[in-house]
């Protein structure tokens, strides 16, 4: 029962939806990433070993909503893999800052046996490329401190393309040594559209 219990408290190892904006239009997305993950310094009697795996990879699926006109959103998440075992929760963003260029904002991850706050911020470098990072501090197995840096490109509106490298560090021994890093990079993918029903071309 113990071991169940710290399987489905591990949390997914990426972001999961990326902190960027959703198009007023496309207020809808769900989204799928992969993510390859390791510890290191690699030595004997860590912690991930006992439970699961130390290096290895996992899948994240999302789904969320623009909420406010842009300034809110919520969403659900769900993981498995062999670093994360498997796992749900939800989380809220709220836009603190959200201008056309920049966004800032606070963020609030609860799932089963898991929490955490982050402080995701938002940067658009061209038309349709923001950069973003999201650090943030939580009650997980892997990593109590976050930090992730990445990209998302959207090619179209209805399209997101993303990718995120991240290291996470555990300074009070919670669950892993102190002097062990956690490294991880994900790839992403989601399909966005709208709340509304398209016109059916009848007056």
């Amino acid at each position: 029962m113990l071991l169940a219990l710290l399987h489905t408290a591990c949390a997914p190892l990426g972001v999961g939806p990326p902190p960027t904006p959703l198009g007023a239009s496309t207020p809808l997305e769900i989204g799928v990433a992969l993510t390859g993950s390791g510890v290191l310094p690699a030595s004997d009697g860590l912690g991930c070993e006992a439970l699961l795996g130390c290096d290895g990879a996992s899948a994240q699926g999302w789904a969320r909503r623009a909420l406010l006109d842009g300034r809110a959103e919520l969403g659900v998440v769900a993981f498995a893999g062999n670093t994360s075992f498997f796992g749900g929760g939800a989380y809220g963003r709220l836009w603190t800052l959200d201008e056309e260029r920049f966004r800032l904002g606070v963020e609030l991850q609860l799932g089963f046996f898991w929490a955490a706050v982050a402080l995701p911020a938002a940067v658009r470098v061209a038309p349709n490329l923001w950069l973003w990072t999201s650090p943030s501090g939580g009650a997980r197995y892997f990593s109590v401190l976050r930090l992730p840096v990445g990209a998302t490109w959207t090619p179209r509106e209805s399209l997101a393309l993303s990718a995120e490298l991240g290291v996470g560090w555990d300074p009070w021994q919670s669950f892993m040594p102190p002097e062990t890093a956690t490294l991880q990079g994900s790839l992403s993918v989601a399909y966005r559209w709208g709340a509304d029903p398209p016109p059916s071309g009848l007056d």
